[in-house]
């Protein structure tokens, strides 16, 4: 092993695929962390035996005395284990905050106005999902304004029922997305 590398067994058992397979932490000098799996092992509460397999017959037995269950191999082992490490990174990024990068960094934004109306548009992130909000305002109606908030990953356009309807300012307001599009309007 090279110098600075370090292996940790992590005291549990997680089932996947039907089998038992207990976390490994390889961490390396350096600082990178990867997980691995050891395994097959009977995945029976208070067992935990690793099982012998026989690829050719796609069976793995438990070799604990007490115990001698069979169990099926849908897959080889290398696959189910390979399966069982990713969904185990997966789960201890579970709680992670998410947040797009496929916006430029920051926000953008736009300002336009003219002797009636003022426009201000900004697109950005929310809770890892790209957003654009649009704020139109009236100026002879003492800057009375409209807020919409347009969901760009589920494409949906939303309004602040605090402020005013955007037909009330606005004839016309149309959101086109990549499946759909969406269009508030005056009856």
């Amino acid at each position: 092993m090279p110098r600075g590398y370090t292996e940790q067994k992590i005291d549990e058992i997680k089932i996947c695929c039907d089998l038992g397979w207990q976390p490994v932490r390889h961490t390396y000098p350096n600082g990178i962390i990867k997980h691995g799996m050891i395994g097959p092992l009977c995945p029976l509460d208070k067992c935990g035996t690793e099982l012998s397999v026989d690829e050719s017959k796609k069976v793995a037995s438990c070799v604990n005395p007490a115990c001698k269950k069979e169990y099926p191999l849908a897959q080889s082992v290398w696959d189910m284990r390979s399966i069982a490490t990713k969904r185990y990174e997966a789960k201890l990024r579970e709680d992670f905050p998410v947040e797009s990068i496929d916006l430029p960094p920051g926000r953008v934004s736009d300002k336009a106005e003219d002797k009636n109306y003022w426009v201000d548009a900004r697109i950005g992130q929310h809770k890892g999902r790209k957003m654009a909000v649009i704020f139109i305002g009236d100026k002879s109606r003492r800057n009375e304004k409209t807020e919409l908030f347009i969901d760009i990953d589920e494409e949906q356009i939303r309004f602040d029922l605090g402020d005013r309807h955007p037909s009330d300012i606005a004839s016309k307001v149309v959101a086109e997305f990549n499946g759909s599009k969406t269009t508030i309007s005056k009856k």
